[in-house]
């Protein structure tokens, strides 16, 4: 019996690797453009090739000859000729179109596009990833002609009325930093210009228009202003918040865009933009609650009609009638206790309020819930913040897996909660080029106008929080005794209790430093977050005198306090092998024991990291005993608790929580930079 011939499998191509790998062989249809490209500089390029089934793959790439290059691309793979004609016949109706050759469609799209890298900008992704591939190689078999970029050689950015203003600030700050002030112009395009029926003129005034002309305005007046006169303009502005004119608010506004985006990372900025929003658009975006959220079975004998009315009635009630939705969500509580969105909405609730059961409830909840999509993204919020390890970049690439895995739909509450997530991380780690992440994916997607509101505002005040910071180098600079000569102290400073391995640091630290000071050096060394309590003191606690922050709000007890920014190394210590206790967090009572090894001559002006050993223990982990039960379900990925806890420190699926685990060079860096001098 013969055997049968194997025929040869052949593995299909998606669309997109079709088009990378085989598209520019297949032969040139027809190229068209739009008749008014020379007079505008803005050229919407289509460029057909025929397969040999009479189907058409086409690229279509909208280019910015004046500064921007290929601002956006599409593609359509394999369609039918008809279906070709339909997206003509669609073009037509918005532009005039006409055809062209080849050759100069290619110059046209690679000249802006090489103009454009003149100035940092690169092509639209989709051009980047596939489009590209419709086209010729970019080498000397094409033809080459002269195509005029720009405006007498400087670049001239035309903001559409679509774009957003995150966008718009980003473009300009990288134009003043790439091409140079005055080097360049803004032309401002309004609705106008593309329709003359958007707007009734007799009954509406064009409010877009009178902004982009305010803000152009702006843009003259303060363009030679340079960073720190800004900061200080926007600093003394504040001060007299309640009394500025609406047009110096305008100012206010602009001043504290135009200073946030000279400190954007503006390529990792785009990159993380369009990674989340590429993984957003996988997700259908809906209105429609599903039982998930609405916390019940499919087998419920709740009413679901009338439940869904309640609860998107009372979740926006939580936004603007905080008060009367806590009464009625009181209520239901007792009714429907079991129901993870109600347990959701006591904890938007008492989120907002600043609630100090806040955590409590939190924890009481997500044993209950653990799986509601809500409920989680509060959960994770929390335990990624104390976690010594946490890394805000991440985070943001990475989190969407933890609250969307195996999700098809997302609706617009989770997709604002995901996004404040984001907007809280980059708020919580002061880092403003994750914040304009968060700003322009808010302008990208519809909420409901109360949370679109809600983030914004919160942004905005973000953003000023940032330049604020930055006129406050006095704050972070050390504060130091004057009149004597400084020492140096080195100190080996260790946690009581924790052993396999031990935690401890070796730090140098100037003299005249205060005990703030002190405090902070030891906050940054260890990896803690600074968001307890502390005290300094000879024995402990009950030692009658304490170093400590002084807060009027909060009872001293039993114990004699002095002001950590008013008392010095050099007041307490004068003698090697002399001990100190500091205490940090007064619930889980971390005790170190502050030993003075060295009194060395030599006179130093920062603080310098020497040694040290051991990862420092997860913040509110419960204490020493806490945080050896934590060592003993993380070396055990199937005990029942193993998959909770890695949660909670932010472990992906190959990371191991080490304890002996410190990155020396990392921390004295980091130490470095907090006590910088001038």
């Amino acid at each position: 019996m013969t055997k049968k011939k194997k025929g040869k499998v052949v593995q299909m191509l998606t669309p997109e690797n079709y088009i990378r790998q085989k598209a520019r062989f297949l032969p040139l249809f027809e190229c068209f453009i739009n008749s008014d490209w020379e007079e505008n500089g803005m050229a919407s390029i289509t460029v057909a090739r025929k397969h040999s089934n009479g189907n058409i793959t086409m690229g279509m790439y909208l280019t910015d000859l004046k500064c921007l290059g290929v601002k956006d691309a599409y593609y359509f793979f394999n369609i039918s000729e008809r279906e070709y004609r339909d997206i003509l016949k669609d073009m037509e109706e918005q532009m005039d179109i006409e055809t062209v050759s080849y050759t100069l469609a290619h110059n046209i799209i690679f000249a802006g596009i090489e103009f454009a890298d003149d100035y940092g900008f690169k092509p639209h992704k989709d051009f980047t990833s596939v489009a590209q591939y419709i086209l010729e190689e970019d080498n000397e078999d094409v033809e080459l002609i002269e195509i005029e970029c720009g405006e007498n050689g400087k670049p001239v950015y035309i903001r559409g009325p679509l774009e957003n203003d995150a966008r718009a600030n980003k473009i300009i700050a990288q134009l003043e930093r790439e091409a140079g002030p005055g080097n360049y112009d803004v032309i401002w395009q309004t609705e106008e210009d593309f329709s003359e029926d958007v707007w009734d003129e007799e009954n509406e005034e064009d409010e877009d228009e009178v902004k982009d002309e305010e803000w152009d305005k702006l843009e003259n007046k303060f363009k030679d202003f340079p960073i720190e006169e800004k900061i200080d303009l926007i600093s003394d502005m504040v001060k007299h918040l309640t009394g500025l004119a609406p047009n110096e608010m305008n100012e206010l506004d602009y001043l504290i865009n135009s200073t946030v985006f000279s400190y954007v990372d503006f390529d990792l900025s785009d990159n993380l933009y369009n990674e989340l929003t590429d993984k957003l658009n996988e997700l259908e975006i809906t209105e429609e609650f599903t039982d998930e959220i609405l916390g019940i079975d499919p087998d419920s004998t709740i009413d679901r009609n009338k439940w869904e009315k309640k609860f998107s009635k009372l979740y926006k009630q939580v936004i603007v009638k905080p008060k009367s939705a806590k009464k009625e969500v009181n209520k239901l509580l007792k009714s429907m206790p079991g129901n993870p969105a109600l347990a959701y909405l006591d904890l938007l609730l008492i989120q907002g309020q600043n609630d100090p059961l806040y955590e409590e409830k939190l924890v009481s909840y997500h044993k209950q819930f653990p799986d509601y999509p809500l409920i989680k993204i509060f959960w994770n919020t929390l335990h990624w913040f104390t976690n010594p390890q946490t890394d805000p970049l991440v985070i943001f690439k990475n989190s969407h897996k933890t609250f969307f895995t195996d999700k098809e739909k997302l609706h617009r509450i989770e997709l604002f909660h995901y996004l404040f997530f984001l907007y809280a991380t980059a708020t919580k780690f002061a880092n403003i080029t994750l914040l304009d992440v968060v700003d322009m994916i808010n302008d990208e997607f519809d909420f409901w106008m109360e949370d679109h509101f809600t983030l914004r505002e919160m942004i905005k005040m973000s953003k000023l929080n940032f330049v604020l910071s930055l006129n406050e180098e006095e704050n972070s600079a050390p504060l130091i005794k004057t009149g004597e000569e400084a020492q140096t102290y080195q100190f080996k400073i260790q946690i009581n209790g924790i052993t396999h391995p031990p935690v401890w640091r070796r730090i140098a630290v100037p003299s005249n430093y205060s005990f703030y000071d002190f405090h902070r050096i030891i906050q940054e060394a260890f990896g803690w977050w600074s968001s307890h309590f502390f005290q300094f003191s000879k024995n402990g606690f009950g030692s009658g005198q304490v170093i400590t922050e002084i807060y009027e709000d909060v009872d001293a007890d039993f114990e004699e306090q002095i002001d950590a920014k008013e008392i010095y190394l050099s007041d307490v210590f004068d003698k090697e092998k002399q001990k100190f206790v500091y205490i940090y967090d007064f619930g889980d009572s971390w005790e170190h024991t502050i030993t003075l090894e060295k009194i060395l001559p030599e006179k130093t002006i920062t603080p310098e990291l020497l040694a040290g050993k051991g990862q420092c223990p997860p913040e509110d982990c419960g204490g020493v005993w806490g945080y050896e039960n934590f060592k003993e379900i993380m070396v055990d990925k199937k005990h029942p608790e193993y998959e909770e806890y890695a949660e909670w420190v932010g472990l992906g699926n190959d990371e191991e929580w080490n304890p002996a685990q410190f990155d020396l060079e990392k921390k004295q860096v980091i130490l470095r930079e907090m006590f910088r001098t001038k």
